[in-house]
């Protein structure tokens, strides 16, 4: 039987490589949490956003973690 593979690191789990993946899998989570409070901050900025504003929103972040 062959073990599970995960997915976004394409490792085998139930190995020695698990704490490589909940490594990643945390820093992924931090990362959320870090945009998450973002948003928060710009729409109390804001006092009122839109789904056309947050999707703009999103577009800027991205465009900005790309650069």
């Amino acid at each position: 039987m062959e073990p599970e593979i995960e997915d976004q690191m394409l490792l085998p789990m139930g190995t020695d490589f698990d704490y490589i993946i909940k490594e990643k899998q945390d820093l992924i989570d931090q990362e959320k949490m870090l945009n998450n409070v973002k948003m928060d901050q710009l729409i109390d900025k804001l006092g009122y956003m839109d789904y056309r504003d947050a999707l703009a929103c999103n577009k800027y972040i991205i465009e900005a973690k790309k650069s």
